[in-house]
């Protein structure tokens, strides 16, 4: 018998050290790091804006938004397209250092260019010498920083640093709850709010230079700069558009809504967008693989996306009788129908996400130009017309619309020049083919 159990023993040792090692694998994937990166972010993020939300009340919290969300969009908006360009640079040459030499000089001209504009648009889209106002004024100085921010993080993606990538997601997030948490003990007000939540997220994005690999060398040539803006002007007007399309009902709402139902819906925007985590932790390593030349996944890959994300939000939903009230408070209840309808939006979003990574990874960051202009047309529009008789619930309709048409546009392009699948396949997953595609990803 003792040879049997010895034997045994032997084979459940085995058994057991395949397991970990199979799970060790999984974990030490691209997707499965930023996913877990997300979702901790995400996390975070509802602790915060749950903080916020205590601290601030609706109407304190529609004030803070009606800084941070222009100041987010700007600061995007004002990269130029960049990021995409040095992520697929990193992609394609295995180096970051010359890059981030680049995206420095670039960066800070940028930023010092456009800060005098900037600061002379924010009188007019908040009233002067406000806790927003300042807010804006604080955007508008730490422009350079925010661009190099970004750009360093698209690099890290591009040389496949995930570890600075989903620290640079998670350590701003443990700062701002830290911060709040204080602040909650010393009569925090929407100013001093404002300045942790930018100031964190700047510092953040400045993670990856840390590393060895993104610390800047090299000498910048003229020719680089000319093809930095050409590729980067090129998906530019695609992506600021995307951007708008995403952001528009709430850029909307802080000029058209109240303090109060601009609070309600930027609180139910923060818990939908906990969803996003899966996106953009499978988009952006679907992206570099694009970038070199491997596609025939791509359908499949969206497919389960969607399927991961409408999943995730049925069961958020299901939920939230209980959770708004016990995490952010009893008044905020009204957000509830809100968040159901932007939980749904998500489901499309999430398609939309990776399928425009992919077409920017292989060379097309112009090419869902045409789909995000409809969407973002229509968007409006339904805001604009709906708004005076549903409120804030139009602008949760419109963006569910959007991001639908969004999807629609990108499949067609997707079937030109990523994969000519057919539709359904983008769409729906079968076991065998989410088996298949969960194996590929984990080498």
């Amino acid at each position: 018998m003792q040879p049997i159990l010895r034997k045994n023993l032997l084979a459940d040792m085995r058994l057991f050290h395949r397991s970990f090692a199979q799970m060790l694998a999984i974990l030490r994937s691209p997707s499965s790091i930023l996913t877990v990166a997300n979702m901790a972010a995400m996390a975070l993020g509802v602790i915060s804006a749950a903080i916020q939300a205590r601290i601030l009340g609706p109407e304190g919290r529609g004030e803070l938004a009606t800084a941070i969300v222009p100041g987010t969009v700007l600061a995007m908006l004002l990269c130029l397209g960049l990021p995409d360009y040095f992520a697929r640079r990193a992609a394609r040459d295995g180096s970051g250092k010359q890059a981030t030499k680049l995206a420095l000089v670039l960066s800070g001209a940028i930023g010092c260019f456009a800060v005098w504009p900037y600061v002379g648009l924010i009188r007019f889209i908040t009233v002067p010498q406000s806790d927003a106002w300042w807010l804006l004024a604080l955007f508008a100085c730490l422009t350079p920083l925010f661009i190099f921010g970004y750009c360093l993080v698209a690099i890290s993606m591009g040389l496949s640093n995930w570890y600075y990538v989903a620290l640079s997601k998670v350590l701003p997030q443990v700062a701002a709850v830290v911060g709040l948490i204080v602040l909650s003990y010393n009569n925090a007000d929407v100013l001093s709010v404002g300045v942790l939540l930018i100031a964190s997220s700047a510092l953040g994005m400045l993670v990856p230079a840390l590393g060895k690999a993104v610390r800047p060398s090299g000498t910048v040539f003229v020719v680089e700069v000319g093809q930095a803006f050409a590729f980067g002007l090129r998906g530019w007007t695609t992506g600021a558009l995307g951007l708008l399309n995403q952001r528009i009902d709430l850029l909307l709402l802080t000029q058209m809504a109240t303090k109060v139902d601009l609070g309600y819906y930027a609180v139910a925007t923060t818990v939908a967008s906990i969803l996003n985590a899966l996106s953009t932790a499978v988009g952006v390593p679907a992206r570099n693989r694009a970038a070199q030349g491997q596609t025939e996944e791509i359908p499949r890959t969206v497919a389960l996306v969607i399927f991961l994300t409408f999943s995730a939000g049925l069961v958020l939903c299901m939920n939230l009788g209980w959770l708004v009230p016990f995490v952010l408070g009893i008044e905020f209840e009204a957000a509830i129908p809100i968040i159901w309808i932007l939980a749904l939006a998500q489901v499309p979003l999430s398609g939309v996400v990776v399928l425009t990574l992919c077409l920017v990874g292989v060379g097309r960051p112009a090419a869902p130009i045409v789909g995000e202009a409809i969407a973002l047309i229509s968007t409006t529009s339904a805001i604009l017309v709906f708004f005076p008789s549903l409120g804030v619930f139009a602008a949760a309709v419109a963006n569910l619309v959007g991001n639908c048409l969004s999807l629609v546009a990108l499949l067609v392009l997707s079937r030109l020049y990523l994969s000519n699948a057919p539709v359904w396949r983008y769409l729906f997953l079968t076991p065998l083919q989410g088996k298949r595609l969960l194996e590929s990803m984990r080498r």
